[in-house]
């Protein structure tokens, strides 16, 4: 776990490139975060999972997060990491910072 954390902020303790990229490209609806996005078109489509990053990003400010589903059919794009809307906020500004 240390290695992890070790690898979200640089050396001058900016956020890691592959971190912001990720936090940037989840969809943030209210307080749900969906981490998952398919890209491409027809057969070649890929399922992009940012749900470690994010994860790890929420757990570095010091937030607690819930994970669930609430796609009808239990799909993957309904997977969501749900933390408070302050907690968005929070990290959304400090993002902008860097």
């Amino acid at each position: 776990m240390k290695t992890i954390s070790k690898n979200l902020r640089t050396k001058l303790g900016a956020i890691n490139k592959r971190y912001s990229h990720a936090w940037e490209n989840s969809l943030k609806k209210g307080n749900k975060i969906y981490p998952k996005s398919y890209t491409g078109a027809g057969r070649f489509i890929t399922l992009r999972d940012y749900s470690f990053q994010i994860k790890e990003i929420i757990s570095d400010f010091g937030y607690k997060f819930k994970t669930g589903n609430d796609a009808p059919g239990g799909g993957k794009q309904g997977d969501f990491i749900q933390v408070s809307k302050t907690a968005i906020d929070n990290i959304r500004a400090n993002f902008n910072n860097c």
